[in-house]
């Protein structure tokens, strides 16, 4: 939605999808065997991997190549050509030697600029690790036509470039250079223990530095199969402004809400996975029936209204008090993408929010250990708020 108009894709698939790479594989495929079959050329040599070609032809055919521009009218490749025996195809540099071989170098393009994962950045520790080590392992791995020092020193040069320290650099130089595993040795390794291997769990924690990783040690040591994924609080979408209209609050789903007592400074915390409308909808028809049957004359102590009151506390509370809620004003607290998070974020709500009218027993799934850090929450946010007022 953008500038409250609803736009459909019409064409090819959604960015992001996890059919897309599948589909592109197909039409890739497919566009392959009509382009080569309609070549008048022969071709000796052709690799592919998802929408890049590497293919050898003679030269006095090198346009032959614009037959693969006729296939589709949405798919149209740029040529590159071999220059001085050298040809860059993903990550390498192709060579041709004299004697018809092909050495490799590792390649970046001249509009790189050559940043990657900052070292003074907020991740943890072993994830820049990772990434310097993957950096290293595929410049070497990926280098046959440079010596080893020269293959050392662009690495040096660019995990310096990205802040990087010179123990740790050569630290991640001397394990990428090593002799890799025995891939066969673990197999007979493996195959000669017939124990079936123990599910594993993921999780993932949000990264705060010193705290995240000792929990992350503690869970391993009292969990071995559960394994901790960190996820940053920042990320591009909060940095950035979004173009999209942003989803109205009655439209929103998988959230916390709350609305206030009309009447009394009270208020009820509820949870939905539904569209926050559907379930303001399903608070208004009980009020609805309440206040019919109050209006026919039914009190509390009747079946009809008990079984109102059994459905929600605000119902219950209006019965009780004869109030009314500002369901036409109902707030987001919290909201998150996985709806079985919904229990335990509602019971955090419920915890730190005083004059709410929900049942204690709401709460009974928040674990003791949160205690202390829901307290410490709630008085950091009364003296934000204290501060600012």
């Amino acid at each position: 939605m953008f500038e409250r108009a609803y736009y459909q894709q019409i064409f090819g698939t959604a960015m992001g999808n996890p059919l897309s790479p599948i589909i592109a594989e197909y039409v890739m495929e497919d566009l392959l065997d009509n382009a080569v079959a309609a070549n008048t050329v022969v071709i000796p040599f052709l690799k592919k991997y998802v929408d890049d070609l590497f293919l050898a032809l003679p030269l006095e055919n090198v346009e032959d190549v614009e037959i693969f521009n006729q296939q589709n009218e949405h798919i149209q490749f740029t040529v590159e050509r071999e220059e001085n025996s050298r040809l860059p195809f993903l990550d390498m540099l192709l060579v041709r030697q004299e004697n018809h071989t092909i050495k490799t170098e590792w390649y970046r393009k001249a509009i790189a600029s050559g940043r990657f994962l900052n070292y003074h950045s907020g991740h943890p520790i072993s994830m820049k690790m990772n990434v310097a080590f993957n950096f290293a392992k595929r410049v070497l791995r990926f280098s046959t036509n440079i010596s080893l020092k020269q293959a050392k020193t662009i690495i040096f040069g660019l995990l310096r470039l990205n802040d990087y320290p010179s123990n740790i650099i050569n630290r991640v130089i001397h394990r990428a250079s090593g002799n890799p595993t025995n891939g066969t040795a673990m197999e007979v390794s493996s195959n000669e223990n017939d124990q079936e291997e123990p599910t594993k769990t993921y999780y993932s924690l949000t990264n705060i530095h010193g705290l995240t990783q000792t929990i992350t040690k503690t869970l391993r040591r009292e969990f071995p199969n559960a394994h901790i994924a960190s996820k940053q609080r920042k990320n591009i979408g909060s940095l950035l402004p979004t173009v999209k209209d942003r989803t109205p609050i009655e439209d929103r789903h998988n959230v916390i809400y709350q609305v206030d007592c009309a009447d009394c400074d009270a208020c009820y915390i509820g949870m939905t996975t539904q569209k926050l409308k559907a379930r303001l909808s399903k608070h208004k028809s009980n009020m609805t029936k309440l206040q019919t049957l109050q209006n026919d004359g039914h009190t509390t102590e009747d079946a009809a209204i008990q079984a109102i009151m059994e459905t929600t506390a605000l119902v219950n509370h209006a019965a009780l008090k004869n109030h009314t809620f500002k369901l036409g004003e109902a707030r987001i607290l919290d909201t998150t993408h996985k709806g079985r998070n919904l229990p335990i974020l509602e019971s955090c709500h419920i915890n730190n929010t005083s004059n709410t009218i929900n049942k204690r027993t709401d709460t009974d799934n928040l674990h003791i250990a949160y205690a202390g850090v829901l307290h410490w929450m709630n008085n950091f946010q009364q003296n934000r708020r204290t501060r600012n007022a």
